[in-house]
């Protein structure tokens, strides 16, 4: 099957990196958090990391039916702090990759319906209600720090 458009398939080869990106962000930070005692939010972090890569494999699929190969390339999504990150830096990381990938969805979505691809729309639209519920439980998370502490909100992570 051909894609409807060169540009969509650069625009699902763009959030396939995106999302990769984003699982190994999310297990890179669950192996620092667990490795802390923080158990609870290492189990949430991995959970994460697991729908980031059902996005991935989703595009993958999409991509692949478009008679193409999922590429993976250098990149980043989110700029590299230089120093080791603590979990308030790490849940900050975290939610503007979610948005950045929000975004990017967004174009995509509305790419889709341009060409006329329903089939395409509903994949997006799928992985952007899941990343929509990622922004919304770490900013749960960074108001319950704001409001109990970070020590408080670590102790009930563990």
């Amino acid at each position: 099957m051909k894609p409807a458009s060169p540009k969509l398939t650069a625009a699902l080869q763009d959030l396939y990196f995106d999302e990769r990106v984003a699982e190994n962000q999310y297990l890179s930070h669950y192996a620092t958090v667990k490795n802390r005692g923080l158990t609870v939010f290492a189990a949430q972090l991995l959970e994460r990391a697991g729908d980031e890569r059902k996005h991935a494999d989703r595009l993958a699929e999409r991509i692949a039916m478009f008679e193409s190969a999922p590429l993976a390339y250098k990149g980043t999504i989110v700029p590299e702090t230089g120093r080791e990150m603590v979990c308030d830096d790490m849940l900050t990381a975290e939610v503007e990759a979610e948005q950045i990938a929000r975004a990017k969805y967004e174009k995509a979505i509305m790419l889709c319906c341009e060409v006329g691809d329903n089939d395409t729309r509903d994949i997006l639209v799928a992985n952007l209600k899941d990343e929509t519920e990622h922004v919304h439980e770490i900013e749960v998370s960074q108001n319950l720090i704001e409001l109990i502490g970070f020590e408080n909100w670590a102790q009930a992570m563990l």
